[in-house]
């Protein structure tokens, strides 16, 4: 029988996380579920370390690319080969809550929801603190009169992070979502299709997701890292959600002020990151960041015009 979730988690050079992050699986509350690992060809132990979870529980499965091919790609191929009802994305560094399968997977049954988030605590330094955003859009949540999500406005803004939430499988397969790949950023324009395409969407006050921040400076993560790709990939995840917005319009203009407010959020959290950009590469993001800038404020312009004036969208 197929099992009730599939955890799909993209595996690259985590080996010093991997077994922490793969033990929360094997101590879950709920336990009918496969384990896809899929490994984007990494080249330190984690390969070592999937096949001994293998060996000694046959619910988890090791995938292996062929070639590294970054974060969207793994997780496209664990989802196309996925044989669950739901599917949860783990990332190869985090954790799961022990109970976080058992309680996402009930609220999604019981309220037939596209997808069901839950709370995410920040691991670093072996101290454990909210992720602000997700805290105080749940709080504002949980005393209002929805029981929907799509239905309170100010809870598009759980765009980011593909985790922390179960998904209904055929929900993302019948739509074709599926992730931008060798992109950075690639999360964010997932979370956006995922949020617009969705008819129910609810939450669980419950944390169910444990984020970790590496502490060892020579394997950060992506999202830790600032190089000029992770800026120009900024240009291309803008066009993704404009497409989006273009694609699912039929008149309502929810989805296009949804649109308006995702590529004036990205665009300002590309801002606060540039600090952080490599050193060596300052000029160069700054010549990027005029084009870019220029980029946003036409197709926010195209965007609202539509809403103002009934002008027609373009692709361009």
């Amino acid at each position: 029988m197929s099992p009730k979730i599939s955890v799909i988690i993209p595996v690259y050079n985590t080996e010093n996380y991997l077994a922490n992050c793969l033990e929360s699986l094997i101590n879950q509350t709920f336990t009918d579920f496969e384990v896809l690992m899929v490994d984007d060809k990494s080249s330190d132990n984690s390969v070592e370390i999937c096949r001994g979870f293998e060996k000694k529980d046959d619910r988890f499965k090791l995938v292996l690319h062929e070639k590294n091919l970054g974060p969207g790609a793994p997780r496209n191929t664990g989802l196309k080969i996925a044989q669950g009802e739901f599917v949860v994305f783990l990332d190869s560094d985090d954790m799961l809550a022990i109970d976080a399968c058992e309680k996402l997977l009930n609220k999604a049954i019981k309220t037939k929801a596209d997808f069901v988030l839950g709370r995410m605590h920040v691991l670093k330094n072996n101290k454990l603190t909210p992720v602000d955003y997700i805290e105080t859009h749940l709080l504002n949540f949980s005393m209002s009169p929805f029981e929907n999500l799509k239905n309170y406005e100010d809870a598009f803004q759980f765009l980011g992070s593909p985790v922390n939430r179960i998904y209904r499988k055929d929900f993302l397969i019948k739509n074709k979502i599926y992730f931008p790949e060798n992109l950075y950023w690639e999360d964010v324009a997932f979370s956006f299709e995922v949020w617009n395409k969705a008819r129910i969407v609810t939450e669980i006050p419950e944390i169910v997701y444990f984020r970790t921040i590496r502490e060892d400076e020579d394997n950060t993560s992506i999202t830790q890292t600032y190089g000029m790709k992770s800026f120009l990939d900024r240009d291309k995840i803008i066009e993704i959600m404009y497409k989006v917005s273009i694609k699912l319009y039929r008149k309502d203009f929810s989805i296009l002020r949804k649109g308006i407010s995702a590529i004036n959020t990205f665009t300002e959290t590309t801002k606060s990151i540039i600090p952080n950009a490599e050193k060596g590469i300052t000029e160069d993001v700054d010549k990027w960041l005029k084009k870019h800038l220029k980029m946003v404020n036409k197709k926010v312009k195209l965007l609202n015009d539509r809403i103002l004036f009934n002008k027609p969208l373009k692709f361009f």
